[in-house]
């Protein structure tokens, strides 16, 4: 499936993740209409009390500090209970290894501050993972992941928080189940070539390649692997990523499929496991973690014209729709095939075609997905997904600020286009990519997706991804059996169009834009 529309230039801020509302925010304060939504309410009131009284203990630990001369330390004190913006999600690596022991033998003044700070950490950690088990028992699967997330950033051996988020324990590290299995047979990761056998590494800095069973300097394996057939197969956890471009190149974006992999699955967990299986993942600490499948494939060209080649050698795409994507997810194949562009982000094309990957190898849909109505939500939420961007080592997604949801805005504000919920959830597949103000629609969909995935900090994220879902998981019932956004909400079409109207103005002046440019 190629990307979404026209492909358009991406501009990023800084945001933080938090999984609560916080007063004065675009998402503060709203009427709720269902059980649901008040149980998400309350829930987010508990985690906004606990929040508040972790930051009171941080703040009297960081005035201790103060008093006694210790200059950075408040300011990094402070920082752990920074307020944060709830419009974006925003996830921060967790360190690789287990917290060690606050050495014994400190001065009484640095040992009692940093036991202290430790232990109002793992207390709010503790707090928070009380929450997302009811969160759980909620129906707000989506909210619990934020909420466990947010305890394991706190509490790094939080054992049940590290599970939930993939991880494992070797000797005296968190790693994934598939690093544990590398480990154990003594291989290990480079960012520069990948997984390699623990004695191959000096040989391979030294500019030595091993192909097909013999040693050969690095410019002549590359030669030899300009041929696609031959090409360097980069296998992760998640992936196996095939290249002619370079072995290096190839390492990068395997490894940014695989955070993105990590995040994409943590974020959309309801859709991936129902309720009863989320909430005894939550309930039990013994559960063991999801077997390791087939990795995803991914073929990435050295050059368009390579890659054009491909797909038009498979005589079912036409070359003039292929000339101008910049990627392609295959639902027979099941593979996603994209090239090296001076113009445009492999990453963004790659998180893009990855998104459709992901959610159709879950469910092994039939290839007439959405083909009736509700195709607005295959390509909106891949479409929203692009704005998944890593930052001084963090990740996160849904920045307001992102183009394609400024372009909404624009859209909306300015050239007063929108086609209400009635009309535009009844467009299938043909009818959604016929239509001739596509562009339109498709600014529409990336705008409707945010808005249901962080108004009010979330109240309908997972509404929207069990319709995804169920969209997804068509060939496992009949078609008209798929349940609408108003069903699943309680809240009917004509609302949502309002909700929408007033989230997007909100939002527009909470940003201070000025639409005086046509987009």
């Amino acid at each position: 499936m190629p990307s979404c529309g026209q492909r358009l230039p991406t501009t990023f801020a800084v945001v933080w993740l938090t999984a609560f509302v916080l007063a004065g925010s675009v998402s503060a304060q709203a009427p709720q209409t269902t059980k649901a939504a008040r149980a998400l309410t309350n829930l987010q009131t508990q985690h906004r009390d606990a929040h508040r009284r972790f930051g009171d203990a941080l703040e009297r630990i960081a005035q201790t500090c103060e008093e006694r001369g210790l200059d950075e330390i408040p300011t990094q004190i402070r920082r752990m209970a920074k307020p944060v913006d709830p419009d974006v999600l925003r996830f921060e690596p967790l360190p690789r290894s287990i917290q060690p022991p606050i050495p014994a033998d400190l001065p009484d003044e640095e040992l009692q501050w940093r036991m202290q700070l430790r232990e109002q950490r793992k207390d709010y950690a503790q707090k928070l993972d009380l929450l997302a088990q009811n969160a759980v028992k909620a129906g707000h699967p989506s909210y619990a992941f934020q909420l466990i997330r947010e305890a394991a950033s706190h509490d790094t051996d939080h054992a049940r928080a590290r599970r939930l988020l993939g991880f494992v324990r070797h000797k005296d590290e968190w790693v994934s189940a598939f690093e544990k299995l590398k480990l154990e047979k003594n291989e290990v990761w480079t960012d520069q070539f990948g997984w390699l056998p623990a004695a191959h590494v000096a040989r391979y800095e030294r500019g030595e390649r091993l192909f097909e069973g013999r040693w050969i300097s690095a410019e002549k394996e590359a030669a030899l692997r300009q041929d696609f057939r031959k090409g360097w197969d980069i296998r992760t956890e998640h992936y196996l990523l095939r290249t002619n471009h370079s072995l290096e190149r190839g390492v990068a974006l395997a490894s940014a499929l695989e955070e993105f992999q990590r995040f994409f699955h943590q974020t959309f967990a309801a859709f991936f496991d129902n309720p009863a299986q989320i909430q005894k993942l939550f309930a039990n600490a013994t559960v063991p973690g999801r077997a390791l499948g087939k990795p995803f494939e991914v073929h990435f060209y050295r050059s368009r014209d390579e890659y054009v080649a491909r797909l038009v050698g498979m005589d079912k795409y036409k070359r003039e729709i292929v000339e101008i994507s910049n990627g392609v997810y295959d639902t027979d194949d099941r593979v996603v095939y994209t090239f090296q562009s001076p113009a445009q982000s492999a990453e963004t094309t790659l998180y893009h075609e990855a998104t459709h990957q992901m959610l159709a190898a879950h469910l092994k849909p039939s290839p007439v997905i959405a083909d009736r109505a509700n195709f607005w939500l295959i390509e909106g939420i891949a479409c929203y997904i692009e704005s998944y961007q890593k930052q001084n080592g963090q990740v996160s997604l849904g920045d307001p600020k992102f183009l394609r949801f400024e372009t909404a805005r624009h859209r909306f504000l300015v050239d007063q286009y929108y086609l209400p919920l009635s009309e535009f959830t009844k467009m299938g597949k043909d009818a959604f990519q016929a239509h001739p103000h596509i562009q339109n629609n498709y600014s529409q969909a990336a705008g409707l997706v945010h808005f249901f995935m962080h108004d009010h900090g979330g109240r309908y994220r997972d509404n929207l991804i069990e319709h995804l879902r169920q969209l997804y998981a068509q060939a496992e019932r009949p078609r008209d059996a798929v349940e609408t956004l108003a069903e699943l909400s309680g809240v009917e079409f004509p609302e949502l169009d309002q909700q929408y109207a007033e989230y997007v103005r909100t939002l527009s002046q909470a940003l201070g834009e000025d639409f005086a440019s046509p987009k």
